[in-house]
Parts: C-alpha cells; sequence; structure tokens
C-alpha cells in the first residue's frame, strides 16, 4: 500500500492553528535544515531519498553536529546547546510527519545531542532599576516600570491597548485577553499605585482602541503574519532602546557563552515574580500567566486578587522613599488593626468576667 506523500506545504497547513510565532520558528528551523541538505547532499529536500532509519538516523546527527558547530554571521557564536535542542525537536517533528520513522522519544535514546548547560541568569536588583528608568524616555521607563509590576511579558505589553485597562477601587486593574496572552491564557494583574500614576497620565492621552506601549499599530483586520510583525517590530525597538542605555550606564554586561545581555526586557518582568513568590508563589503564577498545578481550580474574584495584591505591593514599589512611606503605612495599618483586636479583646474578657460574676450571684442566691 502507497503511502500518502506530505510535503513541506503540507506540514505547515497541519501545523497552521498554532500560535504565529510558533509557525515562523518552525520555518526558520526548516529552512535552516534545507540549507544543511543543500550543503551536504546538493538538494534542499532529501525526505524521499533515505527510506531507512539507520541511514535517517545519520542523516539527524550529521544535522545536529553541523547546528551544533556553525558559527552565526550575526553573533559571531555557535548555537548554545538548548537552541540546538529545540532545532532538533522542530526538525524531527517535521520529518516524521514527512514519512521519516525518527520517534519523539529517539532523540534522547539514538541521538547525540550536546549537553546543556545551566548557568546562572542575572537577578535585577533595586539600586540598576533605578540607574535604567532614570536613562530611558518616558514611554520606555514608563512600560518596563508597568512589566516590573504587573508581571506582563514584554510581547504582551506592546499589544495592550486601553480598553484593557479599568479601575477597581483604586488601583489600575489589567484584563489581558487570550487573543494576546501567551498559551491564550487570559488573566488579570494590576499595577502599583506608584506606577498607576504614570499610567494614567498615559491613558488619559488616548483612545480605547491606541495601544499603550506598541510603537506599530495593526488591528484584527491584519493577517496574522502582518500582526506578528507588528509586535515583533515593537518588541525589537524596545529591546534595542534597552540595550543602549544599558551601554550607556555601563551595566552592558553579557554571558560569556551566548554573548546576551545579562539584563534585557524579561529581567522586569523577572523581578516581578522573584519578588511576589517569596510571598505568595500561586499568586503569583495567577497574575503572571505562569503554568501552575491546579490554577484552573484557584478562582479568586478580581476583589479578592487586588486585595492580596495590596497585601504585598510594598515589596514591588520602585521609588525609595514611596518604598518606606508604603512600608509606614503598612505598618500603621498592622497598628491599627492590632489595636482594634486588642479593644475587641477587652470588650470579651470583660463580657466573660460580667458573665462569671453573674453566675457567682446566683450560686449564692441558690444556697
Amino acid at each position: 500500500m502507497d503511502m500518502l506523500q506530505r510535503s513541506r506545504e503540507d506540514f505547515f497547513e497541519h501545523i497552521d492553528s498554532k500560535d504565529f510565532k510558533t509557525i515562523i520558528a518552525y520555518r526558520d528551523r526548516i529552512n535552516d535544515f534545507e540549507r544543511f541538505c543543500e550543503i551536504k547532499f546538493e538538494n534542499i529536500d532529501i525526505i524521499d531519498k533515505f527510506q531507512d532509519k539507520e541511514d535517517q538516523l545519520d542523516v539527524f546527527q550529521r544535522y545536529v553536529n553541523w547546528t551544533t558547530k556553525k558559527v552565526s554571521e550575526y553573533t559571531g557564536r555557535a548555537k548554545s546547546p538548548s537552541t540546538v535542542w529545540n532545532y532538533a525537536a522542530s526538525i524531527r517533528k517535521y520529518t516524521y510527519y514527512r514519512g521519516w520513522q525518527i520517534a519523539k522519544g529517539d532523540l534522547s535514546d539514538l541521538v547525540e545531542l550536546p549537553k546543556k548547560h545551566e548557568k546562572e541568569l542575572h537577578g535585577l536588583k533595586l539600586p540598576d532599576i533605578h540607574v535604567i528608568l532614570g536613562a530611558l524616555s518616558f514611554a520606555d521607563r514608563l512600560l518596563h516600570s508597568f512589566d516590573a509590576v504587573s508581571g506582563t511579558r514584554i510581547g504582551e505589553s506592546v499589544q495592550l491597548r486601553k480598553k484593557h485597562f479599568s479601575l477597581l477601587d483604586d488601583r489600575i486593574m489589567l484584563k489581558i485577553p487570550s487573543t494576546v496572552a501567551k498559551f491564550r491564557r487570559a488573566r488579570t494583574t494590576f499595577v502599583t499605585k506608584e506606577v498607576g500614576v504614570m499610567l494614567m497620565a498615559r491613558l488619559k492621552r488616548i483612545d480605547d482602541n491606541d495601544l499603550v506601549f506598541g510603537t506599530r499599530m495593526f488591528d484584527e483586520k491584519n493577517t496574522r503574519e502582518e500582526i506578528h510583525r507588528a509586535v515583533h517590530s515593537s518588541e525589537t525597538t524596545k529591546e534595542d532602546n534597552l540595550r543602549r542605555v544599558l551601554d550607556k550606564v555601563g551595566l552592558g554586561m553579557r554571558y560569556d557563552d551566548t554573548g546576551r545581555y545579562k539584563i534585557n526586557t524579561h529581567s522586569f518582568r523577572s523581578w516581578f515574580i522573584t519578588k511576589m513568590s517569596r510571598h505568595d508563589p500561586n499568586l503569583t503564577k495567577l497574575l503572571a500567566g505562569e503554568k501552575g498545578y491546579l490554577l484552573q481550580y484557584d478562582r479568586l474574584s478580581d476583589e479578592e486578587k487586588l486585595i492580596e495584591y495590596k497585601q504585598f505591593e510594598s515589596s514591588l514599589i520602585l521609588d525609595d522613599s514611596a518604598r518606606k512611606q508604603a512600608e509606614l503605612d503598612k505598618v500603621t495599618r498592622e497598628k491599627s488593626d492590632l489595636e482594634a483586636k486588642n479593644e475587641e479583646l477587652k470588650i470579651a474578657l470583660k463580657k466573660v468576667d460580667e458573665l462569671w460574676m453573674d453566675k457567682q450571684r446566683m450560686e449564692l442566691v441558690q444556697k
């Protein structure tokens, strides 16, 4: 029985429902595989040429070795082991769809992949945040401050519009729709009162459908590729602006193995997660849109989430004087609550004493 012949175009039709970012990643990796095939076999499409699994594994191993050693013309460095693993996983899925016999488990059992390096990632410190924010434009200072106190991803932030923001009590609440959120998981998060003042100044100047942080406008009528390009353009602009400032203020440190900046646009979200997770890891995952055990059953109302957020808000304050004032306010509130509880306790003890005296009098009367 003849096997159904599947082409590269068939594969992209097969994964068409995936996030467009994922589709772009597959396209880049398949292009890389085809460049390898052209160099090694003088043919960009070799799927039908190798029918035996041993031959397929040999080709796959050669591709992994080639990818591991290849130096990028842009960075001057080879791909990191983690990147090679990602490329290998994508090409395995592509070749398997096209008819090769290399299954998922074969990657770890039959293919020699480079050992991953688990380096210690740089943690952003508050004094560094002060230096960085002080050197940025108002628009970029607002964006990175917002990510630092809300836990929003840069790719989500540049897609947000005014209509996604509202007031709850005395805080700005953000509703990130599933069309914007990573993993297509809608969520709610909040902004500190400190950053809310800056954000409100921006929101008052724009219309409901205007982008709050993005630099390239798009709407629902655009194709997925046009939306991806607009979002990618905004992310790249913000990343480039941040890198220039990092180099200017002396914080442009890089990792030795990859050459990437130790501080980047994701560092501010990481700072939020680091601070909040010290207090409540589950709430942190809810607000930041991270995966967590049984999170689908943890269904706090918006009001309840805000109450929890306010409890730990002081740890997210960026300005030193505002932080000290917030801590003072928190101590004052706790003292007031304690005094109220003490007063309630005194009243309760007095009532107990009265009841005990009443009981004693009744016993005397009965005698």
